[in-house]
């Protein structure tokens, strides 16, 4: 799986109590931004994190002036006072940068090729959300590997080894407890413990081979 398919920005405001609704950057510009830190640093990229709701905005900082930020977004040029949020990104205007006390967090794609790495802001919508260079970035956790104290634990979810054994009228229920090359070893709460031929039986269940 590309990179491409698996990291995105949200780009999200709510000036003067919520006026805009979340969009995205669209991921081959994300993808070409990532992968070049010289182009998000000659953009300036931040993002701006509404300090009472927890949203945030990205985009292009254009200024910073008598203490308003103006950004080139995905909605377009927007004036935001600085009073309101906390700025993300290397870009961001001396004394306004967020304090991101958040684990450090190092997420490389399956494949190897892409790495990305920041400050845990908060895990959201099955994503992590990271406080780097460029801004704020939403990687989704169950695409990425990631290193760091502040990973999702991988949950392996149980297998039901509950199965049922048919040949024609003649049906078997019990726990798989076990199988070698022509049998199956079945716990049945009627028959106990039973060894079954494989070749005269189908076998239905998430544990059968």
């Amino acid at each position: 799986m590309s990179f491409c398919n698996w990291v995105r920005v949200d780009a999200t405001t709510k000036i003067s109590f919520a006026m805009f609704r979340r969009v995205r950057i669209a991921a081959p510009a994300l993808c070409v931004l990532v992968a070049s830190n010289a182009l998000a640093q000659s953009t300036n990229q931040v993002s701006l994190r509404f300090n009472d709701e927890g949203e945030s905005i990205t985009g292009e900082l254009l200024e910073y002036t008598n203490g308003n930020f103006r950004i080139q977004s995905s909605i377009g040029s927007v004036t935001i006072p600085g009073d309101d949020v906390s700025c993300i990104g290397d870009a961001c205007p001396e004394g306004t940068k967020a304090e991101t006390t958040g684990p450090h967090l190092k997420l490389t794609s399956p494949d190897g090729s892409i790495t990305v790495s920041g400050n845990l802001i908060e895990i959201k919508d099955e994503s992590y959300i990271l406080a780097t260079s460029f801004g704020e970035l939403a990687v989704e956790f169950g695409s990425v590997i990631c290193e760091g104290d502040g990973c999702i634990e991988e949950v392996n979810t149980p297998v039901d080894t509950t199965v049922i054994l048919r040949n024609g009228a003649t049906e078997i229920q019990g726990e798989l407890l076990g199988l070698d090359d022509d049998s199956y070893l079945i716990q049945s709460d009627i028959h106990g413990e039973v060894r079954i031929k494989r070749n005269a039986f189908s076998c239905e269940g998430d544990a059968c081979p």
